[in-house]
């Protein structure tokens, strides 16, 4: 019985090991932007708007959003040493950021904003 057991903790070890492993080399690729799926782009508006080109790679300088009283500079930001985004400087108020090894403003994908409202 003990043998049994034993012979059940080591494969069950294993296969955790294993993917483990897999997972973490999986974790290292590069992914592109996600994109929503065809259906969620026909659905988010009129078919005009949708079938528009899109814009040209451009680097944002400001972001405004009325209906929160945000208008703000931004700057480029990339990735901290850990990889999640980096953000804007604390000491600078009303700094916004963009994550600039991605998809800007006006491009399709998904293009990433990051601030807080004081």
């Amino acid at each position: 019985m003990r043998r049994v057991s034993n012979a059940a903790i080591a494969s069950v070890t294993f296969v955790a090991l294993c993917s483990g492993a897999w997972l973490l080399s999986r974790g290292t690729e590069a992914h592109p932007p996600p994109q929503p799926s065809a259906a969620q782009a026909a659905a988010s508006g009129d078919g005009a708007r949708s079938a528009a080109a899109a814009m040209p790679h451009s680097p944002p300088d400001r972001i405004r959003i009325p209906a929160i009283d945000v208008d703000a500079p931004l700057i480029g930001l990339g990735l901290t040493p850990q990889g999640s985004l980096d953000v804007p400087p604390a000491r600078k108020k009303n700094l916004a950021g963009w994550y600039e090894a991605g998809t800007s403003p006006g491009e399709r994908g998904t293009a990433i904003v990051a601030g807080h409202v004081d």
